[in-house]
């Protein structure tokens, strides 16, 4: 028995089945180049969808299953952009890309979500983890992803860092040095980027590049 999971080309010859290829190995996924191979389908319409599984279900289980941050799952693995996968839970989401998986959830994940998600920033490249504490004693959480760093505390709520600002913020000290971003990335006045942190702004501009001022 296979399970079938979408089709793999446009014109549906070529299934893509979840199947357990050989006794004792875990179901995986699989393209069937020839198609159907005789298999009969049959519809039933009591499967549990919602049970994680491969990598996904790893990284569930190791952060504590249904008693995580994450809660119960609400919906199957389904695609994801880009050749990823991802399988949403009551707070959040897991998001795979060959072969890892990491978390995403609170105002992190909304702040994701409202951005164009991976289609924007990539993947992540970590999890979630406590940022350093500003200045000022503000003190937040932190997730990578392949094209952008999201900063988040309770005072700035969450915005992202990228591309030759990060650059600037990361040379400059983080927010250790310069604070919790309090704006996103925006155009200047006169041409080029400027992000505003709590104790510094740093601007940047193609004939120029990144330099940094104080609030």
């Amino acid at each position: 028995m296979a399970l079938f999971v979408r089709w793999a080309d446009p014109e549906h010859t070529r299934p893509v089945v979840r199947e357990e290829y050989d006794f004792g190995h875990v179901a995986e996924e699989h393209v069937w180049n020839d198609g159907l191979r005789g298999f009969s389908p049959r519809r039933y319409n009591a499967l549990d969808d919602l049970v994680p599984y491969g990598t996904i279900a790893a990284k569930y289980d190791s952060m504590g299953g249904a008693g995580s941050v994450l809660g119960q799952p609400v919906r199957g693995e389904r695609d994801a952009s880009l050749g990823g996968r991802f399988q949403q839970f009551r707070n959040g989401i897991i998001l795979w890309h060959p072969d890892v998986a990491y978390a995403v959830y609170g105002d992190i994940l909304s702040k994701f979500w409202a951005t164009d998600a991976e289609r924007r920033w990539g993947f992540p490249t970590m999890d979630e983890a406590d940022a350093s504490r500003a200045p000022d004693g503000t003190k937040g959480r932190y997730q990578f992803f392949e094209r952008g760093l999201f900063l988040w505390s309770p005072a700035t709520g969450t915005h992202v860092v990228h591309d030759a600002i990060y650059d600037a913020f990361h040379a400059g000290g983080h927010e250790s040095v310069l604070g919790y971003p309090t704006t996103d990335e925006t155009d200047e006045a006169g041409g080029g980027r400027m992000q505003r942190f709590q104790n510094a702004t740093v601007h940047w501009r193609a004939d120029k590049g990144t330099w940094i001022t104080g609030n």
